[in-house]
């Protein structure tokens, strides 16, 4: 009972999560009769497979997020990495600065899990590093193919030409070890901003170097993988509304909205990751204006919209982690 009482000022704050997810949602979404009419016409089996797209999407970077922390030994369930990671999806785009906000939130559930600060800190940033180098294969691959296949071989057979370069540059003999910096307060760098973001740059660097080359790769590939399913699920939801867009021209796309997302013009990018979908399916002439229209927001309340509430429910049952109980 008296956790419950404790608990009490998580509901006014679920009940605010619910308007932000309306105020979000008011304005990006055809009427009702249209949605509706839509939809019936669906093939329910890809709605399906949209959603379980989008779910191996969530938990391919929260398993990212996972491994990362167990290279350093410590430890996350992969059921609290899920909510962590919904959680701050939810903060990033629901809340003003939200982008912010989620990393300084995950940065608090790492600390409460045992990590150092150092620890904490490298693993946010990695994170973000990694994230963006999966989004980067992925435009390579797309510039593969849309090359031909003669240099996408080539260029696998020269990545594949590199590897024993990487491994004799990791182990050659002489080659200086690093240690984790043990980052107590005004160690190396002092209090200055400048000083302590060289202190951060230095410690994430000496923590990434520490992490074996496949682990490294075991985080890049779910990385890769967090975006193409998300891609996935894209033609998923073009294919439920009978749309047969060329996968190269929903590839073009979904790269040319994640990049627009980059500017932050809106929360999550709606409305720009929305609008600059429809317009490349429509003006290329492979979609019609309101089919497309049907497909590209039921894409986005499966990977934005309906994450809103479910992060927002996922924070309120995660053990908050303002305050750790131990020292470094």
């Amino acid at each position: 009972m008296s956790t419950m009482r404790r608990g009490w000022w998580k509901l006014p704050v679920l009940a605010l999560a619910g308007c932000l997810a309306y105020v979000e949602l008011r304005g990006h979404l055809p009427s009702a009769a249209s949605m509706g009419a839509a939809l019936r016409q669906a093939r329910p089996w890809w709605l399906v497979a949209a959603v379980l797209l989008q779910v191996v999407s969530t938990a391919a970077f929260a398993e990212q997020e996972r491994r990362l922390l167990g290279a350093f030994g410590v430890a996350m369930r992969a059921r609290v990495s899920v909510a962590v990671t919904l959680a701050r999806s939810a903060m990033a785009t629901g809340l003003p600065g939200g982008s912010a906000v989620a990393a300084a939130y995950g940065y608090r559930q790492f600390r409460a899990r045992g990590a150092t600060r150092p620890v904490a800190t490298a693993v946010t940033v990695l994170c973000g590093v990694a994230s963006v180098s999966g989004l980067a294969i992925l435009y390579a691959g797309d510039a593969l193919v849309q090359a031909g296949p003669a240099v996408a071989t080539l260029a696998v057979l020269a990545l594949a030409s590199m590897v024993p370069v990487v491994r004799w540059v990791r182990h050659r003999p002489g080659r200086p070890a690093f240690s984790a910096p043990s980052g107590g307060p005004g160690a190396g760098g002092g209090t200055a901003p400048g000083g302590r973001l060289r202190q951060v740059v230095r410690e994430t660097a000496a923590h990434a170097a520490l992490i074996p080359a496949r682990r490294w790769l075991l985080v890049l590939t779910l990385a890769a993988i967090n975006w193409l399913t998300d891609l996935l699920c894209l033609l998923a939801c073009l294919r439920a509304l009978g749309l047969s867009v060329p996968i190269p021209v929903v590839g073009a796309a979904y790269l040319g909205a994640q990049l627009a997302r980059q500017i932050p013009a809106t929360a999550g990018g709606i409305g720009v990751i929305e609008a600059t979908l429809i317009l490349a399916m429509t003006t290329t002439g492979h979609a019609p204006a309101a089919a497309a229209t049907a497909a590209v927001l039921t894409y986005r309340l499966m990977s934005c919209w309906a994450q809103l509430p479910v992060g927002a429910a996922c924070w309120a049952g995660l053990p908050q982690a303002n305050q750790p109980s131990y020292s470094v």
